[in-house]
């Protein structure tokens, strides 16, 4: 078992590099820590291939890491998903950030991101470009994102106020 242990910790200190984090021994423990919010005690331990993460973590882990879970603990597969995936995860991953910070769509939104869902991926890159170049014309220097924040906040100050 010690074998596997250092093999995990081999293949999640490659991931690590490629991710350009820092060294070990130069925060690279502290910083995952921090990142995966685990004791720096634990994170050390798979670091230098003493303990297997629990499944929890693992799947966080792999997640940040953007690799695939199997190859991250046995090898086996391919290590990054195939873009296909990357995709599926992020619209699985904003969709939790939605849900969870209580926003909700309203009908017009909703009915928005389904069309906009329909449409052909180039068809979405252009779109998002015409919309960006939108916002920025309106709010120079401002993300899609950083907008759409700025409009929530002053929707519930006006909500409050009324």
């Amino acid at each position: 078992m010690p074998n596997e242990k250092a093999k995990f910790s081999q293949r999640l200190n490659e991931a690590l590099n490629d991710m350009n984090y820092p060294p070990i021994g130069h925060g690279r423990q502290s910083a995952l820590s921090k990142e995966l919010r685990l004791p720096s005690a634990v994170i050390g331990r798979w670091l230098k291939g003493e303990d297997f993460p629990k499944t929890s973590e693992l799947v966080k882990i792999s997640q940040f890491l953007d690799v695939r879970s199997n190859w991250l603990l046995s090898g086996v597969g391919t290590k990054y998903p195939r873009k296909s995936d990357r995709a599926d995860i992020a619209v699985r991953k904003k969709q939790e950030e939605v849900t969870s910070s209580g926003h909700r769509l309203d009908k017009e939104a909703f009915e928005m991101a389904l069309a906009w869902m329909k449409l052909p991926k180039q068809q979405r890159l252009v779109l998002r470009k015409v919309i960006e170049e939108l916002i920025d014309e309106q709010a120079p220097g401002h993300k899609l994102e950083e907008v759409a924040e700025t409009d929530d906040s002053d929707a519930q100050e006006k909500a409050q106020s009324e």
